[in-house]
């Protein structure tokens, strides 16, 4: 029963992601006689068969609206009155904005960072408006990002002047946060964890930046998927050694995992990885009769049946293939005998390695970087983020009316930034530890991802684990 139902809802995402993808007609007709034979060579009956077929057309169909979702025309105009949609990005000095015109055309405005707008503030946005095709006519890639983005206008050098200010509380809560970050901490600690809590990395010198992205740990440093996967694992993980029941531990590490993301403002990414891990952490602890195969379907094709579109988005495919990688890496460790403190050690290992060689071909496709001390450090240096996010948010919380903890506690978390910033530096001087500009072809990620599904299946043999087990 469970393999007809995940055949059938493979079905469908297999259609959307064609269909978001702008797959040829003939490449689904393909995907379509895949799915039969498939079918056939599992003696299905035919109406599970039909179905399946029925569903990857259907996807396909639905997949392929939400190409046609931005191409409305929207002129420019110099002068214009806009709703903040969201922050895009932060530098020291500037600010980029996602704003939406009265007629629904969506414009990237740069405008100063200061004042700090919340979403929903009315603004008027005086500046030239360019295309995405000639304000990056030499970054052509990019543009089309932005047009996958919904994107259609962008305003470089804007002045923007506010006519009614926004009422988002989730913006408003963020940005008192990080004032008291600013309080409490000195630099870099203070923009390191800007960036840990908020995903602000404005304010980080290049310096610092260039030595977390040679030793692999970049991804702390934003607000990602991958970023709430590990999280969540390291939440996991601490919380299995207290003994208190499954049902309890389950709803201790949902309720860490979700405050940790409504505190940094709830962005896109992170509430998307918040609801697979929640779905995922309580069907695991409870004993639920589901598998790390049937949540990850059914946490894709709720979210791809909401927004075909993610399938375009690097943050989510990276987001997918790092929680795969991970889930698949503790399905083998779990299975292999350890000892007590090893089984530990082990799993924290399995952690970074599965997160590690999942992401790497999508890393150096869009990136052209790998950093094969990412192994090492990122064993080092993961598990105490938890403790570090959580032990600022706790001496922000008691700053207000008892500045003596307050202060016990960020000197804790500034121990922690500065152990995490030494292995850091001695990761990335790991010669030969860190590749840059590296070309990597589309056909190798196909590749790549072939040799790993042939080695789990190998693996498989060898360890004599029925099939049966990654949906139990």
């Amino acid at each position: 029963m469970r393999v007809r139902v995940a055949s059938l809802i493979t079905s469908w995402l297999v259609g959307i992601v064609a269909g978001a993808l702008s797959a040829p007609h003939r490449f689904t007709i393909i995907l379509i006689f895949l799915g039969f034979a498939f079918f056939l060579y599992r003696r299905i009956r035919i109406q599970l068969l039909i179905g399946g077929c029925l569903l990857v057309a259907l996807g396909y169909l639905y997949g392929l609206q939400s190409n046609t979702k931005y191409e409305t025309s929207c002129a420019p105009s110099d002068t214009m009155q806009a709703t903040l949609r969201k922050t895009y990005a932060l530098t020291p000095t500037q600010a980029q904005y996602v704003f939406v015109r009265e007629d629904g055309c969506t414009l990237l405005v740069y405008a100063p960072r200061f004042p700090v707008l919340v979403k929903g503030t009315v603004v008027s946005v005086v500046g030239k408006q360019e295309t995405l095709l000639r304000a990056f006519a030499s970054l052509p890639e990019y543009g089309e990002f932005l047009r996958d983005e919904g994107i259609s206008l962008v305003v470089r050098n804007a002045q923007v002047d506010v006519l009614q200010l926004g009422n988002a509380p989730v913006d408003m809560f963020r940005i008192q946060v990080l004032r008291r970050i600013g309080t409490l901490f000195r630099e870099p600690d203070a923009s390191l964890m800007t960036a840990m809590i908020a995903g602000d990395q404005g304010m980080i010198p290049q310096s610092i930046k260039d030595i977390y992205r040679r030793s692999g740990i970049t991804h702390i440093l934003s607000i990602s998927g991958l970023h709430v996967s590990i999280i969540a694992i390291v939440l996991s993980f601490i919380v299995g050694l207290f003994h208190v029941s499954s049902l309890v531990r389950s709803f201790i590490i949902s309720g860490l995992l979700w405050t940790y993301i409504v505190a940094v403002g709830a962005p896109a990414s992170a509430v998307r990885a918040g609801v697979f891990w929640t779905c995922y952490v309580l069907a695991y602890h409870v004993r639920a009769f589901v598998g790390l195969l049937t949540v990850i379907l059914l946490t894709l094709a709720v979210l791809l049946t909401i927004s075909p579109e993610l399938v375009r988005s690097i943050g989510f495919e990276l987001s997918v293939v790092a929680v795969c990688g991970i889930g698949v890496a503790l399905f083998f460790v779990r299975r292999i005998r350890f000892s007590s403190w090893m089984q530990d050690i082990a799993t924290l290992f399995a952690v970074s390695l599965g997160a590690t060689i999942a992401t790497a071909p999508l890393t150096l496709y869009y990136f052209g970087n790998v950093s094969l001390a990412g192994l090492v450090t990122n064993i080092a240096v993961v598990p105490l983020l938890p403790f570090v996010m959580y032990l600022v948010l706790v001496a922000l919380f008691f700053q207000t009316f008892f500045i003596p903890l307050a202060l016990v506690l960020s000197f804790i978390a500034h121990a922690l930034m500065t152990w995490m910033l030494f292995i850091a530096t001695l990761c990335a001087s790991i010669p030969y530890g860190h590749f840059e500009q590296i070309s990597f072809p589309i056909w190798g990620i196909f590749l790549y991802y072939g040799l790993i599904t042939v080695l789990i299946i190998l693996l498989m043999k060898h360890l004599k684990i029925p099939w049966r087990d990654w949906w139990v």
